[in-house]
């Protein structure tokens, strides 16, 4: 009895020269990971949110956390400049607030930072809210020039946990 002849198997369908079978767990796959990637984005906003909502500046925290990933030498070399231009451009975070609990707060902040830049108005009698108090007090010292900014030390990481919550 001879054997009945099988019929002639076809090769699969491809699309763009992938199979289907292949090509739709790939898809799949792709579509999986795509919905993980949008929770996921919506957790990290949701968090900065968090963040916002207690009374942080989250537009700040994001640069400090870009400044911390940062190579050590690439961010010292950033906060020198950015201290400098800050000085120059007359930049002084205490100027905008006239009450005492934020300029205490800013105040131990900066110098927790090692901020060359930190004024007391209380320490000054004629102070008028004007002029700041640059350097490290030094009586000798020229006012119209700006201290140096202070070099950041190799072997301390920022910690910027500590400043939050000393701010």
């Amino acid at each position: 009895m001879a054997r009945p002849k099988k019929a002639p198997s076809k090769p699969e369908e491809q699309i763009d020269g992938i199979a289907v079978s292949l090509l739709s767990r790939l898809l799949a796959a792709i579509r999986e990971r795509r919905q993980i990637q949008v929770d996921t984005n919506m957790e990290h906003a949701a968090a900065w949110k968090e963040l916002h909502d207690a009374g942080a500046n989250a537009a700040a925290w994001k640069a400090l956390l870009r400044i911390e990933r940062m190579e050590l030498t690439k961010r010292t070399e950033f906060l020198r400049a950015f201290d400098a231009g800050r000085a120059h451009l007359k930049l002084d975070a205490q100027e905008v607030f006239d009450f005492d609990g934020e300029k205490k707060k800013l105040a131990d902040a900066a110098a927790l930072a090692g901020n060359a830049y930190v004024r007391d108005p209380d320490d000054e009698p004629g102070f008028d809210g004007d002029d700041a108090i640059e350097g490290n007090g030094d009586e000798d010292e020229d006012d119209d020039e700006p201290a140096p900014a202070p070099a950041a030390k190799a072997d301390a990481p920022l910690d910027f946990e500590e400043l939050a919550r000393n701010a």
